[in-house]
């Protein structure tokens, strides 16, 4: 099954669901591994390799033609590096007080059938998070409303104080030990001045009369090998809103970066591109034994931008996925 249809989640997702053996390739598989004649070109790495089984034959038949997405009959085994992909055990953080940047990311869940956990604070303090989650999602947030939630004495007691600092030290115990956290904008803080990973802000510091930037469409640059990026094209608009840009270091590994030579603007309207150009804007840190993976805009803003929908999904199958 090709990666380039957002669709090829669905998929993904009722196959696991019903226990079906599923890989991803790290590479292309040639053509001739295909069991279809006129096709000459490779499938691209992110290719799901689907093992038969009684009645899968079937459901493909029944699914390619509902949600559009190609499937091909293989002719051989392809000789090429494969991932276990398994059922993710997903779960996104929601504050208490309402986070509109949560809404949508559950929205697309619903709609494109990830199962996941609605996280509170209060099961973030409980800790052991790695027992029950591969991949916890943080979208769009600041570090302090993580943190301190709503005010005391504004809501019922159950419901203000935020994650606190247990829930922090929980969610660093979680990926120190495997998990991956998946975070969306300015939740990446929580990955840089709380985890202390590589990567910092390129625009901390600036002032909104030197760079400004408060909706537009710009230019990321992305690397269709790393898992986060499969079926992708190389270049993709992102949906940059007072974002941050990051300058990574260490073992972060750089997976889209704007444009370094030329001004990153598709869409709308930019002041100071050169404070971004060259700067990453998509990276994956290792920590302990798991990884940030940090997306410097909002993927899924307002559930808009389908063109980086599969930064989200690739990330919560790679952060699942076994060897």
């Amino acid at each position: 099954m090709r990666p380039e249809a957002n669709n090829a989640a669905i998929i993904r997702n009722r196959l696991l669901d019903q226990g079906v053996e599923l890989a991803w390739t790290a590479a292309p598989i040639p053509a001739e591994a295909l069991g279809v004649a006129g096709v000459s070109e490779p499938l691209p790495a992110g290719t799901t390799i689907i093992r038969q089984a009684p009645g899968v034959g079937r459901k493909l038949a029944l699914y390619a033609a509902e949600l559009g997405v190609d499937i091909y009959p293989l002719a051989t085994e392809p000789n090429v590096a494969t991932v276990k992909l398994n059922k993710p055990r997903l779960a996104i953080y929601e504050n208490w007080g309402g986070n509109a940047d949560a809404g949508w990311t559950r929205m697309i869940f619903d709609d494109f059938e990830f199962e996941y956990t609605h996280l509170r604070d209060a099961r973030i303090r409980a800790g052991n998070l790695i027992s029950e989650f591969d991949v916890i999602i943080l979208p769009d947030n600041s570090l302090s409303t993580m943190k301190n939630g709503l005010r005391a004495g504004s809501a019922p007691d159950e419901y203000t104080g935020g994650m606190g600092d247990e829930g922090f030290a929980a969610l660093k115990e979680f990926v120190e030990a495997g998990g991956t956290l998946v975070t969306f904008d300015t939740a990446g803080d929580f990955a840089m001045d709380f985890l202390g990973v590589p990567v910092t802000n390129a625009l901390k510091g600036v002032t909104s009369t030197e760079f400004y930037c408060p909706g537009s469409i710009l230019e990321v640059d992305v690397d269709t090998s790393h898992p986060v990026a499969y079926g992708l094209p190389e270049k993709i608009g992102a949906y940059f809103v007072s974002s941050p840009a990051f300058e990574v270091g260490g073992d972060a590994e750089i997976i889209g970066t704007y444009p370094a030579d030329h001004d990153p603007l598709m869409s709308g309207w930019l002041m100071g591109p050169a404070f971004i150009q060259g700067k990453t804007a998509i990276t994956e840190a290792p920590f302990g034994l798991g990884r940030v993976i940090m997306i410097g805009f909002r993927p899924q803003h307002r559930g808009q931008p389908h063109g980086t929908y599969k930064l989200i999904f690739n990330s919560i199958f790679y952060g699942a996925s076994g060897e």
